[in-house]
């Protein structure tokens, strides 16, 4: 289920368990382009739930160079970060 942010960032995401979401990709619109974000601010809540997970691959290449994640955030799933070259901060 995609949801956008006050930012513009799109987060396509899922259900886990009761209560708890899991993001599976980000994305962003056409105004503002995700090549020129370097700073990604994962929310706390999407739609009344918890993020709570990062999925599979859910933010690989994506040139970032820094990740500010949530107290929600239980799991970091496999390769959720990988091939970002610049990545120096979680």
């Amino acid at each position: 289920m995609p949801w956008t942010d006050e930012n513009g960032i799109t987060w396509t995401w899922d259900i886990v368990e009761e209560g708890k979401a899991r993001i599976l990709s980000v994305g962003m619109d056409e105004e503002y382009p995700l090549e020129e974000v370097v700073r990604i601010v994962v929310p706390s809540k999407i739609k009344g739930y918890d993020v709570a997970v990062i999925g599979e691959s859910a933010m690989a290449g994506l040139g970032i160079s820094e990740v500010v994640l949530p107290d929600t955030i239980e799991t970091i799933d496999d390769c959720a970060f990988e091939k970002n070259q610049f990545l120096d901060f979680i």
